[in-house]
């Protein structure tokens, strides 16, 4: 027979492992995540876990910044933690909770426009494009530096020969022979004559309208079926005389350089208007 004190005891022990029981059941609670789901750590405060939510908040903004897939880590890690609570979690008061969310509205408000004004990556990608535009441009200055050079060696045999020196990437206005351009245009120079920055100066007025590679073959003194009046001119120089036709369907250009009863190159173009260079194409030439 079970005494009195024996019913007690039994009692107390199943009482104590209920409670046992109860408290190692994880319960769970939609309100906790209901709020993390809109602000990361909001959830576990809610929940009196004051520290932990506000690191969630913390490393959910910096995974962001930084990069965004730690940060949607952290807001799906922080969203189950929110639902999933032990027994006897104790919520904060209601008047506490309108407070804290007050707080976390805040937070985020002055988190974003911090972002703004001073945004890590923002800077690093502007200093990243400040260094590719110095490279690009150092870059360059060596090509437009090669290129001249290359100008000047092709020419420095050129005694008879005239070419512009641009100012301020202005066109020039080639007419007429060379001994015409010699003496109307004082910045032309034979191309023998011809120094370092006087190639530099035609380079860089070729560079703005002009590829890299036309530039380069007009440099070496090339002419091609498809180049302009005015490549041309640069690469040959202007011509010692010229004959035009004009028709109906646009206008015929001849070129002639040189001396045609000791020899002569001639350079035909096609265009539509009579005067703009740019306009005449190339399109054969013979020696």
């Amino acid at each position: 027979m079970l005494t009195e004190e024996d019913k007690i005891r039994i009692e107390e022990e199943e009482k104590l492992r209920a409670s046992i029981s109860s408290n190692n059941t994880i319960q769970k609670h939609g309100v906790p995540a209901l709020l993390s789901f809109f602000i990361p750590g909001l959830g576990q405060i809610v929940k009196g876990e004051v520290a932990k939510g506000i690191l969630i908040f913390i490393g959910f903004i910096i995974g962001l910044i930084m990069l965004a897939i730690p940060g949607l880590i952290i807001w799906i890690w922080q969203l189950v933690d929110a639902y999933n609570f032990q027994p006897g979690v104790k919520f904060v008061k209601p008047g506490s909770a309108v407070k804290i969310l007050a707080l976390f509205i805040l937070i985020p408000f002055v988190a974003i426009v911090a972002l703004f004004l001073v945004n890590p990556r923002a800077k690093l990608e502007e200093k990243q494009a400040e260094i590719e535009t110095q490279e690009k441009e150092v870059a360059s200055d060596k090509w437009k530096e090669q290129t001249a050079g290359k100008y000047c060696l092709a020419r420095k045999d050129k005694s008879g020969v005239y070419y512009y020196i641009p100012e301020s990437k202005e066109e020039p206005d080639f007419e007429g022979s060379a001994r015409v351009v010699e003496e109307s245009e004082p910045r032309s120079k034979t191309g023998s004559n011809l120094t370092e920055e006087d190639c530099k100066e035609i380079v860089n007025f070729m560079a703005g309208p002009w590829s890299k590679e036309d530039v380069e073959k007009i440099a070496g003194g090339e002419i091609w079926t498809g180049m302009n009046a005015l490549q041309t001119a640069y690469s040959l120089g202007p011509p010692n005389d010229q004959n035009k036709t004009v028709t109906q369907y646009g206008v015929n250009i001849q070129w002639v350089y040189g001396n045609p009863i000791y020899g002569a190159t001639y350079v035909y173009f096609d265009g539509k208007d009579t005067e703009n260079w740019n306009d005449w194409i190339l399109t054969s030439w013979q020696e």
